[in-house]
């Protein structure tokens, strides 16, 4: 892992998630997104010790687990999310629940990533943190927040993935899939405000040339609402919507977690169909029955 300049005073520290830090006054460095992962801790000891940060400020985007393990082994002086996200991050218990949809423990061998309880000093209400303008980005999670410095540099958090993400697991997941699209378009109004865009899992590009993947992106979550809806045109269970959609798209890894975070994204579907008026749901001789208010195909 290694630091590398993206802009006046904006830097990255790549991996997957990757991080962003922000040199702002001198001695007090902004950390976006810690990650993961054995090395990173250590690459970002060494990141802070060269830009000699004498106080360290986090911002993490969102709950998920692989942006915020690596705090576990840091020293820092403040950590800031957003309100909607904190009290999820805090509890590990709570956060694999919210994130896969069973009580699993947080540390069973099930699990890609075992993030660590952290602490949450500032819950984020407004929209900046000192010197980064912050950006609502709900979908990936409720309270997902982009991150803009004022290098213009934008870190996307997991509002938008690159195509190997995209080939590999097939289905991104969302929490709730309308609101992931609706984030995505937020995002393509940015032009202007941020000249740069960094995925949390995907290549930096610059903000005049995110169109195909932002348009990827939108086009994989309507394709697989879609598939959802398809399905439950005849009646189907849960397991049955998984199952058209881990035939309809290409799974280079498929896991027991994979499945968990698809199962999780089916049931964002239920929901937003069920919010705007479009799904019924039944009791059937198994359990539930989704049935979408649409003719099935021929």
């Amino acid at each position: 892992m290694t630091l590398s300049g993206l802009v006046g005073n904006t830097f990255l520290e790549k991996g997957s998630p990757a991080t962003v830090l922000y040199a702002a006054e001198p001695g007090v460095v902004y950390v976006v997104d810690p990650g993961q992962g054995e090395d990173r801790p250590r690459a970002l000891r060494r990141d802070l010790e060269r830009l000699s940060a004498r106080k360290v400020m986090v911002l993490v985007t969102h709950y998920h687990s692989d942006h915020l393990q690596a705090l576990g082994d840091l020293t820092v002086d403040e950590v800031a999310m957003s309100k909607a996200d904190a009290p999820v991050a805090r509890n590990p218990e709570l956060r694999v629940v919210m994130t896969f949809g069973y009580p699993v423990n947080p540390e069973d061998s099930l699990l890609a990533f075992h993030g660590p309880p952290i602490r949450v000093d500032v819950e984020v209400e407004g929209d900046s943190y000192g010197p980064l303008k912050l950006v609502r980005l709900p979908g990936h999670t409720d309270g997902q927040l982009g991150v803009i410095t004022p290098d213009g540099v934008l870190y996307a958090a997991d509002s938008i993935f690159g195509d190997r993400v995209l080939e590999k697991y097939g289905v991104p997941y969302h929490r709730m899939p309308c609101a992931a699209e609706a984030s995505l378009k937020t995002i393509e109004g940015l032009e202007g405000r941020a000249e740069i865009i960094v995925p949390s899992h995907g290549p930096v590009l610059k903000a005049s040339e995110a169109g195909p993947m932002i348009e990827a992106n939108i086009r994989r979550i309507e394709e697989a609402g879609e598939v959802v809806a398809e399905a439950a045109s005849r009646g189907s269970s849960l397991s049955d919507i998984v199952s058209a959609l881990l035939n309809r798209f290409k799974y280079s890894q498929l896991a027991p977690d994979v499945v968990m975070l698809l199962e999780a994204t089916v049931k964002g579907y239920i929901r937003c169909m069920r919010d705007e008026g479009s799904l019924d749901v039944e009791v059937g001789p198994s359990g539930l029955v989704f049935r979408s208010r649409r003719a099935a195909s021929p």
